[in-house]
């Protein structure tokens, strides 16, 4: 039993963070950017989440849309994803963004933190599991004082 909770101790001590980051979220007038934007801004991240999904279904209706902007519904939409901490969700549509736009800066390097926030995820669920090996197995209860078995 001590040796799990110096375990949980150490693990908590060493693995635990938490980051910073700045976000670029586009806040156009066409398709209903903007008002995904405010909702970000009123940290409604699921009402951004909507309205970018609504924003990306309109983007994509336009038969004269222009690539510029389908690519930045792509984005804030998967943008949307990546704050809830859904990475596989967030990862196609940054890539679609990408690849509406290649050169595209800001796409390339939030594509790039999603796959690197994913591969963390996957190394803390390894540490999880190796030191999940070492929890002792549940003691079971004593009997005590009006307790019956």
């Amino acid at each position: 039993m001590a040796l799990h909770q110096v375990c949980r101790q150490v693990r908590r001590m060493l693995l635990t963070w938490t980051e910073t980051r700045d976000l670029i979220f586009y806040d156009d007038k066409e398709f209903g950017m903007k008002e995904a934007f405010r909702s970000l801004q009123a940290q409604d991240v699921p009402g951004a989440l909507g309205r970018s999904l609504e924003a990306l279904a309109r983007a994509k209706a336009e038969p004269r849309g222009r690539p510029r902007s389908l690519a930045r519904t792509h984005y804030n939409l998967g943008m949307c994803h990546f704050i809830l901490g859904d990475c596989e969700a967030a990862r196609p549509l940054l890539q679609a963004a990408l690849a509406l736009e290649p050169g595209h800066g800001i796409f390339q390097e939030s594509l790039g933190e999603c796959l690197r926030a994913q591969q963390l995820r996957e190394a803390m669920a390894q540490v999880d599991s190796r030191t999940r090996r070492l929890d002792p197995p549940p003691a079971a209860p004593k009997p005590g004082p009006g307790v019956r078995f």
